[in-house]
């Protein structure tokens, strides 16, 4: 084995190349070690480590570290990576990926790593040269047993630096300490996992303002050594006022869903008029209507505090956020809503998506009574507009009657061909000239049933992923599946039609997947004028997550970006970001990826 490489000078980085790589993931495993990770094993030397060098724990979090001693890391090699864990069996996969390497890694190739892994800074995180070096520098045992280097010292201005964040740490430390004494002391266990959320956020100045701001929470509401149902939501209500709270959309769900403890608490008819008490106020604004939302959502137990008549009000917001974060929950809401919604209230939303899981969800409500599921059919049929998402949306439905139940459909011929499930159409599709356009009409057809099902499962709290099911994005993923499958199908003549009808499809879910394959299939259009037509279509999207990946796909693609017209791409974005944000949604991402492809459009310009 080669010797340590003997450093003189510590001002150039230490020279990680000169180890070997049995040394170098020996490093790793020390970091890790220091970082206070738990039940650390070291697989590299096995060759079969399957994209994961080092395994730990830190705290419940089951961490793959991936050790690289390389001159260039790009995304593709971290694709490949990431690919390898995602392979492995659910119960092997780690929650969050550590690439430790000792080259540069760019924000592009970081991006589009996380982007494989499915994740964010919270759960693929890079240690790449400069933050290797500095981590390292900062552990003189390290130092000395790799690199025969004393401890590093700082120049007086740096160690000033340093004593500064030592004492930001500290005054950390002790409010986390008041902050969790305080919780045993009056047993206010609620709180607990609001704590454990503050000391997630990344900044040590954030995470030290966050534990502050609870503590004048806490004296504010006079709850210092005492805590009851009262003060319990005034520290709520204090907090829910604070700056930060309201910025930081982490800190802020996670205090919604402490909301919803509280008052799930609450069962006497004094404590219900508290919660009534509470609510009230909060009915009026679009924050306020969000976060009543977000505590319903809780368990059934916060719903059924909260209550019918306000959950009905919140369902049938015209915020189509609020009403989403119900649906999406629907098993915990169903108990308390499930006979307070009509047909009519669902066809009267004006939101495309909500208004189909409305629809789902009288679905689910009727679907066990022939008679009383074909008078659904029968009056859905007479409310449905002329829209195509509307059209598409009736057929699938009549498409699950029809495969799912015996009753008698007059319009069973709304389909063309026979009705095949889309794992099985996809193999069987009939890709002549005479049949095309029929399969592409069956295709649409069967994605949308297929996320009629998959709604349905989900409504009943049943739904699980599909075994092939390689992505994080739950049922979305699922569709992903099958949409990729589908245009790798068709022939290339026939792929710009296949996309604009999956775009007239019902569930947003289907427009999202053929937002996220962009790459994909810009690559199987010959005709650049039809696939930037398609682009458009999606940045015009009513559901801003459609219009969000569509842009962060593009973004990913300099060059791309530079050979189409951009500006008036950016201007359609635009406006689809100002009608999502009248209509209540959050729209920070979204103005993100706006800002990054308008970018490109300038230079482009220039």
């Amino acid at each position: 084995m080669p010797s340590r490489p003997f450093v003189t000078a510590t001002q150039h980085e230490l020279p990680f190349s000169q180890l070997s790589w049995e040394q170098f993931e020996r490093l790793c495993f020390r970091l890790l070690q220091i970082r206070g990770y738990s039940r650390i094993e070291h697989l590299g030397g096995s060759g079969n480590e399957k994209g994961r060098d080092i395994v730990a724990f830190d705290g419940n979090t089951k961490v793959a570290a991936q050790c690289k001693r390389v001159g260039t890391f790009s995304a593709a090699d971290g694709q490949r990576e990431v690919e390898k864990v995602l392979a492995l069996a659910p119960t092997e996969r780690p929650d969050r990926l550590l690439f430790i390497v000792t080259c540069n890694i760019s924000s592009t190739a970081r991006n589009n790593i996380r982007r494989s892994w499915g994740g964010n800074l919270a759960n693929c995180e890079f240690l790449a040269l400069t933050e290797l070096d500095a981590e390292v520098r900062a552990n003189g045992s390290i130092l000395q047993e790799f690199f025969q280097l004393p401890e590093y010292s700082a120049p007086p201005k740096e160690r000033s630096d340093s004593d500064q964040e030592r004492g930001s740490q500290g005054a950390v430390s002790r409010a986390e300490i008041k902050n969790r004494d305080w919780i045993v002391a009056t047993r206010s266990i609620p709180f607990q996992r609001l704590l454990q959320a503050i000391e997630e956020v990344e900044q040590p100045a954030g995470r030290l303002e966050a534990n502050r701001a609870f503590l004048e929470a806490v004296r504010s509401a006079g709850a210092v050594s005492r805590v009851n149902e009262r003060n319990a939501l005034k520290i709520c209500e204090v907090l829910e006022t604070n700056n930060l709270f309201q910025v930081n959309w982490k800190l802020r769900r996670m205090l919604a869903r402490v909301i919803g403890d509280i008052v799930g608490l609450h069962l006497s008819d004094q404590q219900k008029r508290l919660v009534g008490a509470f609510c009230e106020p909060r009915l009026g604004s679009s924050d306020g209507n969000l976060l009543l939302a977000e505590a319903a959502c809780e368990h059934t137990a916060a719903a059924s505090a909260i209550g019918t008549d306000i959950l009905r009000g919140l369902i049938l917001s015209k915020q189509p956020q609020v009403s989403w974060q119900l649906l999406r929950r629907w098993p915990v809401i169903a108990p308390v809503l499930s006979d307070a919604l009509t047909l009519e209230d669902a066809v009267e939303v004006r939101d495309a998506g909500n208004r189909r899981m409305l629809l789902i969800t009288r679905l689910q409500a009727v679907r066990r009574s022939g008679k009383v599921l074909k008078r659904f059919l029968d009056g859905m049929a007479s409310t449905s507009g002329e829209k195509p998402a509307d059209l598409h949306l009736h057929t699938a439905m009549l498409a699950w009657a029809a495969l799912n139940t015996t009753i008698d459909l007059r319009r069973k011929t709304s389909w063309p061909g026979p009705l095949n499930r889309i794992h099985d159409l996809i193999r069987v599709a009939n890709w002549t000239p005479k049949r095309s356009i029929e399969t592409i009409e069956l295709i649409a057809l069967a994605l949308e049933l297929d996320s009629i099902e998959l709604d349905l499962l989900n409504a009943d709290g049943a739904y699980q992923p599909h075994p092939n099911e390689r992505y994080s994005e739950g049922r979305y993923g699922h569709t992903r599946h099958y949409v990729r499958l589908a245009l790798r199908a068709a022939p290339s003549e026939h792929v710009a039609l296949l996309l604009s009808s999956l775009i007239d499809c019902a569930d947003e879910g289907i427009r999202w997947a053929v937002a996220t394959e962009l790459l994909s299939w810009w690559r199987l259009l010959d005709n650049q004028a039809a696939a930037v037509g398609i682009l458009r279509r999606l940045v015009s999207d009513q559901h801003p997550w459609v219009v969000r990946e569509a842009l962060q796909q593009l973004a990913t693609d300099p060059l791309l970006c530079q050979s189409i017209p951009l500006g008036g791409l950016v201007q359609l974005a635009g406006k689809s970001k100002d009608s999502a944000q009248t209509e209540g949604w959050p729209t920070y991402e979204l103005t993100t990826a706006i800002q990054r492809v308008a970018t490109f459009a300038s230079i482009s310009e220039d």
